[in-house]
């Protein structure tokens, strides 16, 4: 079942919307690949991408959050190095283990399980009204 983007996910940052909406465009396409049994083809490539995607997202992502003084900034921040830790030891299993069907459902539900609980819970602070009024207040 295909991930689809909507309000609750806005941060109303454009640039990190964006980046949001890339990364589930991605993990769609993991599940696309997986319903025609060619996960196991998509996973390096996802693997790649995340790991790209966070050094540049998650440093965008904690500055935006740093010029705003969101409140959320510091759990922001160590939510962001307990999903390069688990990234980088899925990556691990990749390269030890190949590309096991095992290792495409444990990178679809860890990229979900963090689109629900991280983008909606802490990311989205950043729309709030608070960060906002205290960024134009600068």
């Amino acid at each position: 079942m295909a991930f689809s983007w909507d309000a609750s996910l806005a941060t109303n940052v454009p640039h990190i919307d964006q980046q949001h909406q890339e990364l589930i465009q991605r993990i769609n396409r993991l599940l696309e690949a997986m319903k025609v049994g060619k996960g196991k083809d998509e996973i390096g490539r996802l693997l790649q991408y995340v790991k790209d995607y966070t050094v540049k997202h998650f440093r965008e992502e904690e500055m935006e959050m740093a010029r705003r003084k969101s409140p959320v900034a510091e759990i922001n921040k160590k939510g962001h190095q307990q999903f390069v830790t688990a990234i980088d030891q899925l990556s691990a299993r990749f390269h030890s283990e190949g590309p096991t069907a095992t290792l495409v459902l444990e990178m679809q539900r860890r990229l979900l399980d963090w689109l629900v609980s991280h983008i909606r819970a802490i990311d989205t602070k950043l729309a709030s009204p608070t960060a906002a009024t205290s960024a134009a207040a600068r």
